[in-house]
């Protein structure tokens, strides 16, 4: 079957449901026999509803969601999110936040292990050639819908350029060209000309991030940012807003400038900063510390808890 994508609480998700998804599911877990299932958003509607009525397998399950708009909604569903939840032998959430944000519907137990990064593979990017000739690169990088504050660096780019002439936006993590002229609509016309639009990035991430003097999180929501990691292990400064306050006490929060609040005012205050610093001797030490502190998130210590979480639920299901 094929997933149906819409939009809810200022992001794009998708919903995977029918009788043909149902029947493949049921045929892929009578062939592959699996052990134990790791179920990402277990409260989403669509797959995880299907396996948890399909199977009896030992599950684990991984909360990402920031679940910032605690609409009467999800007040009145909450009857089924103990149920999702209640399927699981283990909850892993990715930070604190995430951990929070189901503990307002939901009494359960979990352990934050935080999302991971490829270290070696993000520190290994070269330079887009076109893009090295003496502009100063700030790199924004996620989908362009209002849960990650696009907007915010858009209207922030006057006054930047105004400080800074050299400055240029580049922009990726989007599809183009077909959604190109709408995002362009975004961008104040006086400064479109210092926006590039990159499109979607998957293998040539590490050389985006090695092009960037500098990366922006503007983000309104959200529980763990692995684009603030990935800008670690490049070696890259970055400014972000404080879009879930609790986010701030994970640690590699503390290599980061943040802006007071989300407005842009105040997202051009901490970009000043970030410029200033970048272009100085400033950022070098922000960046050593990010550096250090990144190879706890390596895949290969997080898979190491991950793994030790499996072990734990398959003992206690055969015991």
């Amino acid at each position: 079957g094929n997933g149906r994508r819409y939009r809810a609480l200022g992001t794009a998700s998708a919903s995977t449901l029918g009788p043909r998804v149902a029947w493949n599911l049921a045929r892929t877990l009578e062939r592959e026999r699996f052990d134990l299932v790791h179920v990402h958003g277990p409260s989403d509607i669509g797959l995880p509803i299907l396996l948890y009525l399909l199977s009896s397998l030992p599950m684990v399950a991984t909360l990402h969601s920031p679940m910032n708009d605690m609409t009467r909604v999800r007040r009145f569903f909450r009857v089924f999110y103990r149920w999702s939840m209640a399927q699981h032998k283990a909850v892993i959430a990715v930070s604190e936040a995430a951990r929070m944000a189901m503990s307002r519907l939901v009494d359960f137990e979990s352990e934050v292990i935080p999302n991971g990064v490829d270290v070696i593979t993000m520190a290994s990017g070269k330079p887009i050639e076109r893009y090295r000739d003496g502009k100063f690169n700030i790199l924004m990088l996620g989908r362009l819908e209002p849960r990650n504050g696009p907007d915010i660096m858009f209207n922030a780019l006057p006054a930047i350029l105004k400080a800074h002439p050299d400055v240029r936006l580049l922009v990726a993590g989007e599809e183009k060209p077909s959604g190109t002229a709408n995002h362009e609509a975004m961008v104040p016309e006086s400064v479109r000309d210092k926006v590039v639009f990159l499109g979607s990035v998957f293998e040539e991430r590490p050389d985006v991030y090695a092009t960037a003097d500098l990366c922006v999180l503007p983000a309104r929501a959200g529980t763990f940012s692995i684009i603030v990691l990935e800008a670690l292990a490049a070696g890259k400064p970055v400014v972000a807003t404080p879009f879930v306050q609790k986010c701030r006490e994970e640690k590699h929060w503390a290599t980061v400038t943040l802006s007071d609040d989300v407005s842009t005012e105040s997202f051009v205050r901490a970009l000043l900063v970030g410029i200033a610093e970048a272009k100085g001797d400033k950022a070098s030490e922000r960046v050593r510390h990010g550096k250090a502190v990144v190879e706890a998130f390596d895949w290969a210590h997080v898979c190491t808890k991950v793994h030790n979480v499996y072990e734990r639920v398959l003992s206690a299901s055969k015991s």
